[in-house]
């Protein structure tokens, strides 16, 4: 595919259901759904796409909070606990 050439609405569906499909799928904590909701929210409000259909804003909305919930579920797993130091230089260690 390249720039000016149309995406066949058949493979925009497929893209939409497979972030759909990994929405539903991969968000695992229900702790993590508030917060990774509120966090897209605000990447989107700043994002000035507001004649793309809704279809596919949905789908940028959901790819986000899936990205987000992953994230905070790794963090709370601990997998980041050897770098927060970095990150947070002012939190008490525990």
């Amino acid at each position: 595919m390249t720039d000016g050439e149309s995406v066949p609405q058949a493979e925009v569906d497929e893209w939409i259901d497979s972030v759909r499909r990994m929405y539903y799928g991969e968000i695992s904590d229900p702790a993590c759904w508030r917060p990774a909701e509120k966090a897209a929210a605000n990447l989107m409000s700043g994002w000035a796409m507001i004649h793309a259909p809704l279809a596919v804003l949905e789908m940028i909305q959901q790819a986000l909070e899936v990205g987000y919930a992953a994230a905070l579920e790794h963090v709370r797993d601990g997998n980041f606990d050897d770098q927060i130091e970095m990150w947070r230089p002012l939190v008490p260690e525990n």
